[in-house]
């Protein structure tokens, strides 16, 4: 199933479980939010359902979405949001907008090891110097368990194809935990 499609969309919405937006707002997003540069635009690259942006709406922060998948992102301007349809690995609705501060949720395992590369190209242009990129991925059993995904990103996978860039891991935590 490719990632852009309907019925990738409709895929989504019948995984999510019960109390998953809660967990979200409440325990996770705000976890996550300590990492940023105190009020500077986000970008949420691979914005999905919308659920990052409609927390950072809720907090007075400006972000905005991208995502490959149309039938998502016309449900994130529906709310309100400022989505784009666009190719993570390429951003050219972006058209040399620089940010403090980017999110990447679930998004890169979706991608082949090539293509996760040039998403870390696009990102090292985008970030302005000194600059927060967020990635979550899932772990071992997380990974196992969804037919879309293609790559298994690991530290060392990370560090491997951050060799040639001025990206760097600075800190690792696991969602929920690393199983």
């Amino acid at each position: 199933m490719k990632t852009d499609t309907k019925e990738y969309h409709d895929y989504l919405e019948k995984r999510y479980l019960p109390g998953r937006s809660y967990y979200l707002k409440h325990a996770f997003y705000p976890r996550l939010f300590r990492e940023f540069h105190t009020n500077e635009p986000i970008i949420d690259l691979g914005c999905g359902t919308g659920e990052f942006l409609s927390c950072c709406k809720k907090r007075g922060w400006k972000c905005v979405g991208i995502d490959s998948n149309e039938s998502l992102v016309m449900k994130c301007v529906a709310q309100g949001h400022d989505a784009r349809v666009d190719n993570v690995c390429h951003l050219s609705s972006l058209q040399g907008i620089r940010f403090s501060n980017a999110i990447s949720d679930n998004v890169i395992e979706h991608l082949d090891a090539n293509e996760i590369a040039m998403f870390f190209r696009q990102v090292e242009a985008l970030l302005s110097p000194h600059g927060v990129l967020i990635c979550i991925v899932p772990g071992p059993s997380g990974f196992k368990k969804d037919v879309t995904h293609k790559t298994y990103v690991d530290g060392a996978f990370l560090n491997r194809t951050l060799t040639n860039t001025k990206l760097k891991v600075s800190k690792a935590f696991f969602h929920p935990i690393n199983i």
